[in-house]
């Protein structure tokens, strides 16, 4: 028979058992647990408050890049700014250098290198195709352009486009916001919270069929092996293999 634990109360010493909220002798609240409750709350807080600041910064770095021409220098000072505020958001959160520097299995990326090469050549095709359709005739000016004269323009695109997104993007949605999504409203919601926030702040609607999607796919991975490492590398062989692409055949829709 399975024996219950007797606790006392801190005032009377009278016994009571586990999770009591009062005293049934002298009707004193119990500290421990109202004091479990206040850390609960504080920690709420806490998260709830780091998801509206970082909020706060990315809209308004949005915004700014929304406002002034797409070029070289702006393309690059956008993309440190967002990876500077991503770093300093996970330093403050230990939880997510956990994330980071936990090991991990070479047996995973044998699935996730070639379904993700796959992904960005079926998602390049179908944007490119929808573009073809929706905007025939009109042209937009795409981040790879603005590296052909470079002296590496395939190299820069790689880091700007594929390297910077993966590194950061994941340090921040799956890992930061990831984190404190968790620990508000649950690991599950935590998926279906930081894929919403992926696929808006990419600020398309044109790619938000597949960046929510894509996004989710991205948690689940995260919440299955508590590690954002397979996560960067799906994401870097995504758009590595989007960049590759485009750079040599300019469309992926012949």
């Amino acid at each position: 028979m399975e024996e219950v634990e007797i606790i006392h109360c801190h005032n009377c010493q009278a016994e009571q058992t586990p999770g009591y909220k009062f005293c049934g002798s002298c009707g004193s609240k119990n500290l421990e647990l109202f004091k479990q409750k206040v850390q609960a709350n504080n920690k709420f807080d806490i998260n709830l408050k780091r998801l509206a600041q970082y909020s706060v910064l990315i809209v308004i770095a949005l915004v700014i890049n929304a406002m002034i021409d797409t070029t070289l220098e702006s393309v690059v000072a956008i993309t440190i700014g967002f990876a500077v505020i991503d770093i300093v958001f996970a330093v403050s959160q230990p939880s997510v250098w956990k994330s980071v520097f936990k090991s991990v299995s070479l047996k995973p990326f044998l699935w996730i290198i070639p379904v993700f090469c796959l992904s960005g050549i079926v998602i390049g095709y179908l944007v490119d195709s929808l573009n073809s359709v929706l905007f025939e005739g009109q042209i937009f000016i795409s981040y790879k352009d603005l590296f052909l004269d470079t002296d590496a323009p395939l190299i820069y695109s790689l880091i700007i486009i594929a390297l910077f997104p993966a590194l950061f993007e994941e340090l921040a949605f799956r890992g930061f916001l990831f984190d404190n999504f968790k620990n508000i409203v649950g690991v599950n919601s935590a998926i279906w919270g930081s894929a919403f926030l992926f696929a808006l702040v990419h600020f398309s609607l044109l790619s938000l069929f597949w960046l929510f999607p894509f996004g989710l796919i991205l948690g689940y991975i995260r919440k299955k092996h508590a590690t954002i490492i397979y996560g960067v590398v799906a994401h870097f062989v995504h758009n590595a293999t989007v960049t590759i692409v485009e750079h040599y055949y300019g469309s992926l829709v012949f």
